[in-house]
């Protein structure tokens, strides 16, 4: 079983493949961190932001809302290095795995262009919508197939 993250400090998106296919969902980190230890994936694929090279200053016109943004970032990027720890604990494998160009209408893709990638590459197409956390983890799944 493969497990992709995209981590946020609520809640987590979290696409899984496995023998029964492919299922998305969103977990917080108390239960995401069950779901890892219960379930011992073979892999867990994480995006990682920390690993972009440029810089996000968020300083100059508009500082608290700067800031704030700069916080967020900053708190998701603490999850995921978390996630990628207790990974190590564990002794699952974990690959962490850069953020995706923005390619998409709007820079994030959306429901419709997910489950167009799904039966892309074989899967069936998710019927409930998905939120965006939801569809980057899909995409790093997706992507790793």
């Amino acid at each position: 079983m493969t497990v992709a993250i995209d981590p946020d400090i609520d809640f987590s998106g979290v696409a899984v493949a496995a023998s029964r296919g492919i299922t998305v969902s969103r977990k917080s980190f108390p239960d995401l961190i069950d779901y890892i230890k219960s379930n011992q994936p073979t892999e867990v694929l994480l995006e990682a932001g920390w690993l972009n090279k440029k810089s996000n200053f968020h300083g100059g016109k508009n500082d608290l809302i700067r800031q704030s943004i700069a916080r967020s970032v900053g708190e998701n990027h603490a999850v995921g290095k978390l996630i990628a720890q207790f990974c190590a604990h564990l002794g699952v494998h974990c690959t962490l795995v850069k953020p995706f160009h923005k390619i998409w209408k709007n820079g994030k893709i959306s429901h419709e262009e997910i489950n167009t990638q799904l039966v892309g590459k074989g899967f069936t197409p998710l019927k409930r919508k998905t939120n965006q956390d939801e569809r980057d983890a899909l995409l790093i799944l997706l992507m790793w197939l």
